[in-house]
């Protein structure tokens, strides 16, 4: 029920009529930014992710307006990120975090949405409160996450957020470089930012 809501409150941000609508899929535009960022006990680092597929659909069971924005729920919600084309700064680090994340074994991390859990409107849209599945280097991890959804000039749907998480949460041991002379925190932060609009009008 409050994926429905949450889907409700997407189609009043998008201003977007749903008379007649049944299921529409929306394409992930090419200017997303989506980056980790984590601390050791010498200096940040961060790495860009530069490859993103997504996959998002939307429902609707009725043609009568009313009833399908009321009763609009997630179909889908899939973020896929491909492990080698994650890059830092440096050759150094971005073959690191390309072997503790097994990157030949485990070329994607997968982040799929469960259910919603609170939707609060605010001023130029919806923040949203989701549980979810998080799937990197071959272990799952359940987190919840904060996401804001607000429209566009262009009737876009914009989706930013950030998401800590823990390295050991996925069974890596922070990594260490000059015999343990430099220690890698086990917290790290994902932030992104995401741009979708419908299918074929990226």
């Amino acid at each position: 029920m409050l994926a429905r809501w949450m889907v409700a409150g997407v189609l009043l941000v998008l201003g977007t009529g749903v008379g007649g609508w049944g299921q529409e899929g929306l394409s992930l535009a090419a200017d997303y930014q989506m980056r980790i960022e984590g601390t050791s006990n010498v200096r940040k680092w961060d790495a860009d992710i530069t490859r993103l597929e997504a996959d998002f659909i939307l429902s609707a069971p009725s043609d009568d307006a009313q009833i399908a924005l009321l009763g609009a729920s997630i179909e889908k919600l899939v973020l896929r990120i491909a492990v080698e084309d994650i890059r830092s700064k440096t050759k150094g680090l971005t073959g690191k975090i390309h072997k503790y994340l097994k990157k030949d074994d485990q070329p994607d991390i997968v982040f799929e949405l469960g259910q919603v859990t609170d939707v609060v409107p605010v001023e130029e849209g919806v923040l949203v409160t989701a549980l979810g599945v998080v799937n990197a280097a071959g272990a799952e991890h359940e987190v919840t996450m904060e996401v804001g959804l607000v429209r566009d000039g262009e009737g876009r749907l914009l989706v930013s957020g950030s998401q800590a998480l823990q390295m050991t949460s996925f069974a890596i041991k922070p990594p260490t470089a000059f015999f343990g002379a430099m220690r890698a925190d086990d917290d790290i932060v994902v932030y992104f930012e995401l741009t979708f609009g419908a299918d074929g009008t990226p």
